[in-house]
């Protein structure tokens, strides 16, 4: 148990020392930048409603459009901030202006952007547990968080301001949660998976579509009080949608306003192929090792039968819901942006098919190889701001529309959104524009932070060892 705790540890300080690396330190998108406003407002005036409001575009805000689950998670950070930085939380931002870009660049978010980091190294962390959970060894359950956290497009979104972790995360939370009810004779736990999946829908109120998965997961693994378990189990939800309800109320005057139009019910096989293979969007040219999904599942399904089938039911559901909506491909974002929060589990389904044939080299030889190519198309994520790359792209052609430049190579940014140079303060990580500004505590920091991740990469194998030796 206390080699677990130890793993535990340094796999944290690992992932949180790589997150931190790659902060970005700016928001990268008005949708984040709306969510991380309604935080500051509602600590500083206690309202959800901006006075005077934000403009983007020809675009007046007068309050967040979407969940108030992410804004709430600001409020710690901002709260922290306001202790020291009082100032910063009464900022005021220009309506004359089109496009005021203190509202997406400025100190306060800076010192809050901390949040989707941390989400991620949460999720890389309880991903391990589950990891074990569902029949993996400490070896490949370590291998499952690090490949989630630093070798794939969720970790990359843990530098943007986008909500899509933070749904990621709970999914896995709920996960946990409701296997650990499953394991004990006390009715109660079963209301803590409820709880976690209230949260979700508070994020994102799509979360829902994952409810029934949840549901059935937590019918197939508890068969004594079945019905009661799931009731207890639903009584947060209930509670969280009459508050979310009063929320949209408070925000738009109506109850089912839920600040956009969650779908239009066109279904668009060429949204559906966009998602999965478009060069612009498409998760497997973003996240090459998901090829590996479906022999993940039969391995998975060898073992954790009613995993298996939650989780295909839960990327599937994900997947043909936002084929859908006309909005499908996220606007200006880096690769499936809408498929983030289902990553984890992909990932964990591809290592139990890793698992299971290693021993094979032509499997070994495919896997590494994919994990590889998928890491350097992270890479791309990390280094480059894709602001600026879909900024000229839509400049040049304009006349673009809909989902057409999707499965256009130029309008991807793994494909042409490379640009090396050999000045550090051109690339979008926020401590190498502070080192070439020659910011003393920014090198501090940064070396501080390199050996925080190169002392738990070399420790972790040491502790593997010692659990395997026990």
């Amino acid at each position: 148990m206390r080699t677990d705790r130890k793993v535990t540890l340094f796999l944290g300080a690992l992932l949180l020392s790589y997150q931190l690396l790659a902060l970005g330190g700016h928001q990268y998108s008005i949708d984040g930048a709306l969510t991380f406003q309604a935080a500051r407002v509602l600590l500083a005036e206690k309202t959800l409603h901006f006075d005077p409001p934000l403009r983007w575009g020809n675009k007046y805000y007068w309050t967040s459009k979407y969940g108030i689950g992410m804004t709430i998670a600001y409020i710690p950070f901002l709260a922290i901030v306001q202790l020291f930085r009082p100032d910063l939380i009464h900022m005021q931002f220009d309506s004359k202006l089109p496009y005021d870009w203190n509202l997406m660049r400025n100190d306060l978010y800076l010192y809050c952007s901390s949040v989707n980091p941390i989400i991620v190294v949460v999720t890389g962390i309880l991903l391990y547990q589950l990891a074990l959970k569902t029949g993996l060894s400490r070896k490949w359950s370590l291998v499952t968080s690090l490949v989630a956290c630093l070798a794939s497009p969720y970790s990359v979104y843990g530098r943007y301001d986008f909500a899509q972790p933070f749904v990621g995360l709970i999914v896995v939370v709920a996960i946990l949660l409701i296997r650990r009810a499953s394991e004990s004779e006390s009715v109660l736990q079963w209301f803590y998976p409820g709880l976690a999946i209230a949260y979700g829908v508070s994020i994102r109120p799509d979360f829902v579509m994952f409810v029934p998965w949840f549901l059935l997961l937590g019918y197939w693994m508890r068969r004594s009080s079945v019905f009661k378990n799931l009731l207890v189990m639903c009584l947060p939800m209930i509670f969280s949608g009459i508050v979310i309800l009063m929320f949209n109320y408070h925000k738009f005057g109506s109850f089912l306003n839920f600040g956009e139009e969650i779908i239009k019910a066109r279904p668009s096989l060429r949204r559906l192929i966009g998602l999965l293979v478009s060069p612009g969007r498409g998760i497997f040219f973003f996240f090459p090792l998901v090829c590996l999904t479906v022999s993940g599942l039969l391995s998975l399904a060898k073992k954790r039968k009613w995993e298996a089938m939650a989780f295909a039911g839960i990327f599937l559901t994900q997947l043909f819901f936002y084929s859908l909506w006309h909005g499908a491909f996220g606007g200006w974002c880096w690769g499936p942006r809408f498929l983030i929060p289902v990553i984890p589990l992909l990932v964990l389904c591809c290592i139990h098919s890793a698992a299971e044939h290693y021993s094979n080299p032509a499997r070994r030889t495919l896997f590494v190889g994919l994990v590889v190519l998928s890491w350097f198309l992270t890479v791309n994520g990390i280094l480059f701001d894709f602001v600026p790359f879909y900024g000229r792209f839509y400049e040049g052609w304009g006349a673009l529309k809909g989902t057409k430049e999707h499965f256009l190579m130029r309008a991807s940014p793994i494909m042409s959104g490379w640009s090396f140079s050999p000045s550090v303060a051109n690339y979008d990580l926020f401590f190498l524009k502070q080192i070439a500004a020659k910011n003393i505590a920014a090198i501090a920091t940064t070396f501080s932070l390199l050996t925080i991740l190169i002392a738990s990469a070399c420790r972790l194998p040491y502790l593997l060892k010692e659990s395997e030796a026990k």
